[in-house]
C-alpha cells in the first residue's frame, strides 16, 4: 500500500513537471517572439508622425470585438494591451493621423495596473448608447450591501455563507444563470452576485 501510495505521489509530481515545463516553454516563445518584434521596429527607419488633436464627441466607446490597443496611433507600432469584446472603454483623447481617427483610451484591468493606456482606431469601436448596455461584460460594479457569494461554481452559492458588498467591488461578467451572474474580479477572485446588484456603465 505504501509502495503504491508513493507511486501516484510520483506520477503526480512528473505530470505537474511537465506541465511546468510545458508554461515555461510557451513563456520563452513568447519573449522571443517580443524582442523579435523590438529588433524589427528598431531597424526601420524613423518615420515622421503627424497627429491632429481632434475634439472628443464622446466620452466612452464599446468594444464590441476584441482587439489590442498600441502605443502610438499607427498600425506600426507596439501592442500594449488587449480589450475583451463586450468592454466599455474611457477616451481621453481623440486624434486624426493620415484621416483615420484614432481614441487614446483608458481600459478596465484586473491582474495589473500596467498597459492601461493606449491607442485604438475608431472603426474598432461603437457609440456606447442605450442599445449596447444590455451586452457590456467589462466593466461592471457592485452595489453596496448587495449579497457577495465568493465561489467560482453556482452550485455552491447556497452553501457558501455571503459577505456584504463594500461598494469597490467590479470585474468582468463571466456568466448568468438562475438571475445570478458570475463577476471575475481583479487578484483573480471569481464572485456571484444576484443580477439586479449590477451596476452597468451609464450610456451618453
Amino acid at each position: 500500500m505504501l509502495l503504491c501510495g508513493c507511486s501516484n505521489d510520483n506520477e503526480a509530481v512528473k505530470s505537474e513537471n511537465e506541465q511546468l515545463k510545458s508554461k515555461i516553454l510557451q513563456l520563452e516563445k513568447d519573449l522571443n517572439d517580443k524582442n523579435a518584434k523590438i529588433i524589427e521596429l528598431q531597424n526601420k527607419k524613423t518615420k515622421s508622425l503627424t497627429i491632429n488633436y481632434i475634439e472628443n464627441t464622446s466620452r466612452k466607446r464599446f468594444v464590441e470585438k476584441q482587439c489590442e490597443i498600441l502605443a502610438l496611433p499607427t498600425e506600426d507600432t507596439f501592442e500594449l494591451n488587449h480589450i475583451e469584446d463586450n468592454t466599455v472603454v474611457t477616451v481621453i483623447d481623440t486624434v486624426s493621423v493620415n484621416n483615420i481617427i484614432w481614441h487614446y483610451v483608458l481600459i478596465p484591468v484586473y491582474d495589473s495596473p500596467c498597459n492601461s493606456k493606449g491607442w485604438l482606431k475608431e472603426s474598432d469601436t461603437a457609440p456606447y448608447t442605450k442599445d449596447k448596455v444590455n451586452k457590456v461584460q467589462s466593466d461592471v460594479k457592485v452595489k453596496k450591501d448587495a449579497d457577495v457569494y465568493e465561489t467560482e461554481d453556482y452550485e455552491n452559492i447556497r452553501s457558501a455563507k455571503p459577505y456584504k458588498a463594500k461598494g469597490i467591488e467590479r470585474g468582468r461578467i463571466l456568466d448568468k444563470k438562475n438571475g445570478y451572474i458570475k463577476l471575475g474580479c481583479p487578484g483573480g477572485l471569481g464572485i456571484w452576485v444576484i443580477e439586479s446588484s449590477i451596476i452597468y456603465p451609464e450610456p451618453e
